[in-house]
């Protein structure tokens, strides 16, 4: 097979499979959502708790929104994302608004609603996940992310009836997750933390201690800034990169190469049919 005949079998190949995979992007306000409802697949009723719901005039600017009560079990509501979010996506940035439930009067002590993501059950012996959870520690508000015990504290004093974004960003080779909370016109805070590179299948909003927390506007962002197969780095996966792969094909790739210039994309030591798939699964992705 020449290298002419290797450009158009991938390039038709790529045609005819590629697709850009959706990104979520949750408002709680689609036909889906009912208010009085609770939440439709792919969310799950884990545990059989049912002390949650969809609401009216209670999300972000007046819109339907999540609503989770105290009564709720102790795992929170579960959603499941479609397709697993995986380190093959370069950088990733999930995002959700909260706005945390009201402390009794006197409280030392408690959480007041929060997000983790990862993946398994939501069990402390069997999930792998990270999280934010809204709290108060001894009498002192603040926002905790991962650590022994109580947590991280990131420095910041919520407050009641306030809208807070919450964001999980992945970095490139999803080794690390920067975890910040903005109130919004307000300044963020944040804390890096180590990740382990395994997928993220689910996202967790947090059942609060006392009266109830609201969350809105779930979105998954991919920020790659250069897609898998993009060998030429011009943003995108495209005919320009296929000609790189041609030009390698059945080519001996090392490191000394680099790779064959990365058109071994999966580094098996040679430029082949593997290779061939990986770009057609990313076809003309784009930063």
């Amino acid at each position: 097979m020449n290298r002419l005949t290797v450009v158009l079998a991938i390039g038709v190949f790529a045609l005819g499979t590629a697709a850009q995979a959706d990104l979520v992007n949750i408002d709680f306000d689609g036909p889906a959502y009912m208010a009085g409802q609770l939440p439709p697949e792919p969310w799950l009723q884990e545990y059989d708790g049912t002390d949650h719901s969809i609401e009216a005039e209670v999300g972000y600017e007046g819109t339907q929104g999540l609503v989770i009560t105290s009564a709720e079990n102790w795992a929170g509501v579960t959603y499941v994302f479609p397709a697993p979010l995986n380190s093959d996506m370069g950088a990733v940035k999930i995002s959700v608004l909260v706005n945390p439930a009201t402390p009794g009067s006197g409280d030392l002590f408690g959480s007041y609603g929060g997000i983790q993501v990862g993946r398994g059950q939501q069990r402390y012996d069997t999930a792998s996940y990270l999280g934010l959870i809204f709290r108060i520690n001894n009498g002192s508000r603040g926002v905790y992310g991962p650590g022994s015990m109580w947590g991280t504290n990131l420095g910041l004093s919520w407050s009641s009836g306030h809208w807070y974004e919450v964001a999980f960003e992945l970095s490139q080779d999803w080794q690390n997750m920067t975890i910040s909370v903005r109130p919004i016109g307000g300044q963020a805070v944040s804390g890096t933390f180590a990740w382990n590179g395994g997928e993220i299948t689910r996202l967790w909003a947090s059942t609060p201690n006392i009266n109830s927390a609201i969350y809105d506007n779930i979105v998954v962002t991919v920020e790659s800034q250069n897609p898998t197969g993009d060998l030429t780095g011009d943003g995108s996966v495209n005919l320009a990169d296929v000609a790189v792969v041609a030009q390698w094909w059945m080519a001996t790739c090392n490191a000394t190469n680099d790779w064959c210039e990365g058109a071994d994309l999966d580094q098996d030591g040679m430029v082949g049919i593997e290779d061939l798939l990986v770009l057609a699964r990313h076809w003309l992705a784009e930063m």
